[in-house]
């Protein structure tokens, strides 16, 4: 516009393919007014002023990360003027920076997660298109999702970062790390968990797990932390975190032909089921006789006997049970009522040394106590082992 000493203002303008000049009295700005005001938040310095043209009057600095009221706009053919209040004060500032939040919905989570991207992203500076790009993260790149920004029209951002640079990315590009087992896994519940409907606490709820129920576990999501499991129990599948759900170790479960008597070589702990962790039913006294069933091997090699002490059933240490084997105070002449395999030690489950025919001869030189056929310590051709009295008689 041109001004006057006197005044005068006036336009010049442009209409249809005309461009002139237009007195100022005659014309008013396209001003849009918000029904209720919104909230924006200041991403550089900028000056509220008396107008919306850089030439009015400087009211005051609105300074970088300010939270501000937006009552309207002004339509430019560029950035926009809005507007706005500022502790206290009320005036006009530029859209170039003045961002309105739109009243978006923040999430921070409470652990890290891993995403992948499913195409070449930008990279940005806050969570809208209208930011700067800091970079392009390449497709199938793993990102470090910190959070996200949710928006009233449905569009969401994280908060991620990529090598040293933290920024936003766009929520339709993004997938979580998911690792499905070949087959489902076992798991128990170490805490009462909730399951729910995703691999967040901000996720619905479908269920709670009680502490000691047992899962199935079919894969999990990877986080700088805890990961979270995606499990099912008691006839409903969901997600839980591994804070709470513990994997079973991988473990060769052998069940004994026949009860076998031991003794406890110290003080030792029932347990409800196999692993040091596992809640304690009684303590055995040293030397007692307990009664076994077979027992769990873990892959750490630790081997947990079910044992039954009294009328109480659980699992026990192998470190701190014997067998209750009796050793003759001469050696004894038998014979072998049937084929039967010698073998490396007392179980079934031992490898097999040799077989001896039926009606051999052999030496027995004791026996290990079973609730029902016990097991002889015998020679047979230059060979020593062990065999089922169920075969073997003196």
């Amino acid at each position: 516009y041109d001004k006057y000493p006197n005044g005068d203002i006036w336009y010049k303008a442009k209409y249809g393919n005309y461009t002139g000049y237009l007195t100022y009295d005659y014309v008013r700005f396209d001003y849009h007014a918000y029904s209720q005001a919104k909230n924006g938040i200041a991403t550089g310095k900028v000056n509220m002023r008396t107008g919306i043209f850089t030439s009015t009057s400087v009211i005051k600095q609105i300074p970088k990360g300010a939270e501000v009221k937006i009552y309207g706009y002004y339509k430019m053919n560029g950035a926009d003027w809005y507007k706005v209040s500022y502790d206290g004060d009320t005036g006009y500032a530029t859209s170039l920076y003045i961002e309105q939040n739109n009243d978006k919905t923040t999430l921070t989570y409470s652990q890290q997660v891993y995403g992948n991207t499913t195409a070449r992203v930008n990279l940005r500076t806050g969570s809208s298109t209208n930011d700067n790009i800091i970079l392009t993260v390449p497709e199938g790149a793993e990102v470090l999702l910190y959070g996200y920004d949710k928006y009233p029209n449905g569009d969401i951002w994280y908060k991620a970062k990529y090598g040293n640079y933290t920024g936003y990315l766009t929520y339709d590009y993004v997938r979580f790390d998911y690792n499905a087992y070949s087959q489902a896994k076992n798991g128990i519940a170490t805490g009462n968990v909730n399951m729910r409907t995703g691999i967040f606490t901000s996720t619905s709820v479908i269920r709670q797990i009680p502490k000691g129920a047992e899962v199935k576990i079919y894969g999990y999501y990877k986080m700088n932390g805890a990961d979270w499991y995606k499990v099912s129990y008691d006839g409903d599948t969901g997600y839980a975190t591994s804070l709470y759900i513990k994997q079973e170790e991988a473990k060769t479960v052998v069940t004994y032909s026949q009860q076998v008597y031991g003794n406890t070589t110290d003080r030792v702990n029932l347990r409800k089921s196999a692993g040091t962790d596992k809640d304690i039913i009684l303590t055995i006294p040293d030397g007692a006789e307990v009664l076994l069933y077979g027992y769990e091997k873990l892959s750490n090699g630790d081997i947990w006997y079910k044992a039954k002490y009294g009328s109480y059933m659980g699992y026990m240490s192998a470190a701190y049970v014997h067998f209750d084997y009796n050793a003759y105070s001469k050696v004894r002449s038998g014979y072998t009522s049937a084929k039967v395999n010698m073998r490396t030690g007392i179980f079934t489950s031992t490898s097999v040394i040799k077989q001896i025919p039926k009606g051999a001869k052999v030496n027995i030189y004791g026996y290990y106590k079973m609730n029902g056929a016990d097991w002889y310590k015998i020679s047979y051709g230059g060979k020593t082992g062990y065999a089922t009295s169920l075969y073997v008689k003196q």
